[in-house]
């Protein structure tokens, strides 16, 4: 099963490759964005993993945090 994040990345590079020219830059900026995000969930997670911990109520924050959904 596909993530959500994973499809609107695939989207993202179709409109990127293929979009009208005007829109192409923002395309590409916000598909850019989205696999940095990506990128930082999967590096913090990788970072608990790693150092065998389970995630906490600090830990749901910042990941939060990184969502842009809270402060």
């Amino acid at each position: 099963m596909k993530s959500a994040i994973n499809s609107a990345i695939e989207a993202l590079e179709v409109a990127a490759e293929s979009g009208g020219e005007i829109d192409l830059q923002m395309y590409q900026e916000r598909l850019d964005e989205l696999k940095q995000f990506r990128d930082e969930i999967l590096q913090y997670d990788k970072r608990l993993n790693e150092a065998g911990k389970a995630p906490d109520g600090d830990d749901y924050n910042a990941l939060m945090s990184l969502t842009g959904l809270i402060a």
